[in-house]
């Protein structure tokens, strides 16, 4: 797993004025309130050369809390975030106009591309398709800027990733490398990412060397160590901004790693090849042959795979050994057969006769590759005896004997008894393989194989459906139908018993644990769950709602809601209540009303995260539109639903947004909004209309 690590540093500041406030804006993680300690109290404080700072992971802690303290310190600082092996996010903070955010990616920011690959990225480039627009929602796009269109160069596929990452790139910028290859763009936006980073930090009064900074951006003196850790040249870049300790010392190390210690060690002793022969024989020996009654079953080479199914049939989760006797042709060279055949796998015993080979119990005797693996492509023909057991699993212990004649084998001999025409039918059964449907002798045989499905530790939460004498299953993947059968037809010859007390267990262990899931759920949902009142606001067709307070958010700092309580205000909107949703339980929305009644104003969030805004309008013709900062949603023109996502807009401008959509609503769709219900139960009703239209659209 990548290290992914948050260092926050901050310029002239006492280190109690930032445990303060650092214990201020991150959250703590606790069951209770009495086991709660400020944040503060664990961080580790470093300081060195007038800075202050301290590394936290990034489990737990977010980049916006921190980055609120530090504005909250009013100094220069700085707020670095590790991300995924390939990345860290910088944000400057005391410059004249705020916070700047960069990212700086190692594949991008390493090395100059080679101009060799300039003919595949611009092939890149040219097979690229504009996005196709739903003309259902064409209305709703915003207008392309006037002027010519700027046709795609290279470098936008640059511009395009690192957008992606929250930091465009100026348009400036990109026109002044427009007419360059992608080597030699990417190349001008490295040493223009490091002017950019050193204008921030001289800007923000943060003491540092320019040539020092920009040779670490450039990764001109990162040795190859740094080049292939977690965190890049971040610790390098640490160094030399001043924060001294553990920073300097990982660069020392990286430039003059120790030398390893070595030291020699005895190898152990090789180990003896595995006994696969033994442990089985120890079993089966105990257990004497009986003659097929009706004479013996005849079984072609190829087929010998299909004894598999009598064993699988009677087992729900041990595959038992194998041993396979052979006995050896008139003339055969035995001393060909004092070495395993493959590395691996147990030694060959030899015989009177012949040999015997044991098969551990990951070696499936109907696949004729492994029988070959372990036998040889000839001697793989010259089988005489199967004999199957595992330790504590009587039903699995079975034996079959027969000569071999013209590449059949007479099978004259089983454990447990046999008659030669079940044996024959459980082989036709076999054969079928696996299938979604099976035809039963009659319909009580369809009843039977239904009721064994509902207790099979393999089928129980699976559908197992009957026509008549036809059971099927489509989601049967492991082929556990047509075992179903042999233990109903042949319980008086095989060990069913057994095999259905091991079922018992199994299903009974199988409905306790999902009842253990379940309830962990519920009880998971239910500390999950957000605040809200005891009384049922509005019992929906697709929900239960209640009436929430987000100021019971205690995790989740409120001042970001006051501000977008503010803004709401200046808008014209009324704070109808807060409200939580059993569909959604852990998510409290914050609902506003417009001054015309045309919209709702909703703020949503968790314990610890805000989730974003967004207004909301419904037309006479029944159609709904949703301007959001959520760019996780998507319209359904089909269902009447339409998005308009604007990721990162103030509360003001999403609102001219959406009454710009409101707008193209009147004069492309001929469709006026309609008054909504200004009260918290009204929001309530919408909200249960939009999860109807959602499982509409999942349908």
């Amino acid at each position: 797993m990548a290290i992914r690590i948050h260092v926050t540093a901050v310029h002239n500041c006492p280190s109690a004025e930032l445990r303060a406030v650092m214990s201020e804006v991150i959250r703590p993680v606790c069951a209770n309130a009495e086991e709660c300690r400020p944040v503060g109290e664990l961080l580790s404080i470093e300081e060195h050369d007038g800075w202050t700072w301290f590394s936290t992971s990034v489990w737990g802690v977010s980049a916006g809390e921190l980055n609120r303290g530090l504005c909250r310190l009013a100094r220069p600082g700085l707020q670095f975030t590790t991300c995924d092996a390939d990345r860290w996010y910088l944000t400057i903070h005391g410059g004249p106009t705020g916070q700047v955010h960069f990212v700086h990616r190692f594949g991008t920011h390493r090395r100059d591309p080679d101009p060799v690959s300039d003919a595949a990225w611009q092939a890149e480039l040219e097979s690229q398709e504009e996005p196709a627009i739903d003309p259902e929602t064409a209305f709703l796009q915003d207008e392309p800027p006037p002027g010519p269109d700027r046709p795609r160069v290279p470098f936008d596929l640059c511009a395009d990733e690192l957008a992606e990452e929250g930091v465009p790139v100026p348009e400036e910028f990109r026109a002044s490398v427009a007419a360059l290859p992608y080597s030699q763009a990417v190349a001008r936006y490295r040493r223009w990412h490091a002017e950019q980073v050193s204008a921030a930090l001289r800007a923000a009064g943060i003491p540092y060397d320019p040539d020092a900074v920009r040779a670490v951006l450039l990764w001109e003196n990162v040795t190859e160590r740094e080049v292939d850790s977690d965190i890049g040249n971040l610790p390098r870049l640490l160094s030399v901004l001043g924060l001294g300790g553990e920073w300097d010392e990982y660069v020392r190390q990286a430039e003059a790693p120790p030398e390893p210690e070595t030291c020699e060690v005895e190898p152990p002793p090789a180990e003896p090849p595995p006994d696969y022969i033994s442990p089985v024989l120890a079993i089966t020996d105990r257990f004497a042959l009986v003659p097929v009654q009706a004479g013996p079953v005849s079984l072609a080479l190829e087929q010998i795979g299909l004894l598999q199914f009598c064993v699988d049939a009677l087992t729900v989760d041990c595959r038992p050994g194998a041993v396979l006797t052979v006995g050896l042709p008139a003339g055969f060279d035995r001393a060909s057969l004092a070495q395993p055949t493959e590395r691996g796998t147990s030694p060959v015993m030899l015989t009177a006769d012949g040999f015997q080979v044991g098969l551990p119990d990951n070696c499936h005797l109907d696949d004729q590759r492994h029988l070959d693996r372990y036998l040889g492509t000839e001697l793989a023909w010259l089988l005489l005896h199967v004999a199957f057991a595992a330790e504590g699993h009587p039903a699995l212990t079975q034996r079959y004997r027969g000569p071999v004649r013209d590449a059949q084998w007479q099978i004259t001999e089983t454990y447990p008894a046999l008659t030669g025409q079940v044996l024959q039918e459980v082989l036709e059964l076999a054969a079928l393989g696996e299938q979604s449907k099976y035809q039963a002798r009659d319909e009580a045989e369809a009843l039977a194989i239904i009721a064994r499905a509902r207790r099979d530790p393999e089928l129980w939460d699976k559908k197992v459906q009957r026509k008549g004498r036809l059971v099927r299953c489509k989601d049967d993947f492991l082929g556990q139908l047509p075992k179903l059968f042999l233990q109903h037809r042949y319980a008086g010859y095989w060990d069913v018993a057994s095999y259905d007390r091991q079922a018992v267990r199994e299903y009974e262990e199988l409905v306790a644990q999902e009842a253990a899931m379940r309830r962990s759920s519920v009880e998971t949902a239910r500390r999950r769950a957000a605040p809200h009142d005891d009384q049922i606001l509005l019992r929906g067709q697709q929900s239960i709602y209640w009436r929430s307070d987000f100021t019971q958010l205690t995790e989740l700092e409120q001042e970001t809601r006051q501000k977008i309580d503010q803004a709401m205000s200046d808008l014209g909107f009324q704070h109808l209540g807060d409200l939580v949703a059993k569909k959604q339980r852990d998510i409290v929305l914050r609902a506003y009303a417009s001054a015309d009644g045309a919209s709702y104003g909703i703020l949503m969030a968790k314990r610890r995260m805000y989730l974003g805004y967004e207004f909301f309008s419904r037309f006479a013709d029944g159609t709904t539109l949703t301007t959001t900062t959520n760019s996780g949603v998507d319209s359904c023109p089909q269902a009447g639903i339409y998005h308009k996502t604007c990721p990162g807009l103030e509360v003001p401008d999403l609102f001219e947004k959406h009454r710009w959509g409101l707008g193209r609503f009147r004069t492309h769709r001929s469709t006026e909004p309609v008054p909504l219900d200004g009260t918290l139960l009204g929001v309530a009703r919408e909200l249960d209309a939009a999860f109807a239209r959602q499982a509409m659209v999942a349908s």
